[in-house]
C-alpha cells in the first residue's frame, strides 16, 4: 500500500476527532475526556505516525529552506491537524506544503490529559506501523 493511502487506514474516528476540535484545544481537551486510556494511546501514536511521514525525508525538497527541526515538527502537526483531506492533498501534491505554520497544540493537549488523568507519560509506540495490516491479519497497524 502507498503512503498516499494512509488517510484511509487510518481510523475515520481519529479524523472526525481532528475535524470535531477544529483547532480548538479547549474543545479538543473536552473530546479527549470520552476517551479512554488505550483509545488517547492509540490516537497520539497515530498523530504521531502522521506528522512523522510529513517530516520524512521525501518531503524535504518542499520544504521552506532552513527550517529547523523544531519548525518542521510544527509544520507537520499543523498539517495533521487540518485534517483527512487536507492531509491527503499535502501527501498527493507536496508542493503545496505551506513554508512554516505553528502547531495548533493538539498533541501537546493529548499529553497533557493523559499525564493528568493516568499520573504518567504516554507510552512510546512500541510496535511498527505496518500499511498492510489487514492483508496480515492484524487487528491495528500495530499489532
Amino acid at each position: 500500500m502507498s503512503e498516499k493511502n494512509i488517510t484511509d487506514i487510518v481510523p475515520e474516528g481519529f479524523w472526525a476527532l481532528i475535524e470535531g476540535a477544529n483547532q480548538d484545544t479547549k474543545r479538543f481537551r473536552e473530546m479527549l475526556k470520552t476517551m479512554n486510556r488505550e483509545q488517547i494511546n492509540h490516537f497520539y501514536w497515530t498523530y504521531e505516525e502522521l506528522a512523522n511521514r510529513i517530516r520524512a525525508e521525501r518531503y524535504s525538497p518542499y520544504v521552506a529552506p532552513g527550517l529547523s527541526e523544531d519548525g518542521l515538527a510544527e509544520l507537520a502537526n499543523w498539517v495533521v491537524a487540518q485534517g483527512k483531506a487536507y492531509y491527503r492533498k499535502i501527501l498527493d501534491h507536496p508542493e503545496l506544503i505551506p513554508p512554516k505554520k505553528n502547531d495548533a497544540g493538539l498533541l501537546s493537549e493529548v499529553v497533557k490529559e493523559y499525564e493528568q488523568r493516568f499520573k504518567g507519560d504516554v507510552p512510546p509506540n512500541m510496535h511498527e506501523w505496518d500499511n498492510e495490516w489487514k492483508q496480515h491479519g492484524k487487528k491495528s497497524p500495530w499489532a
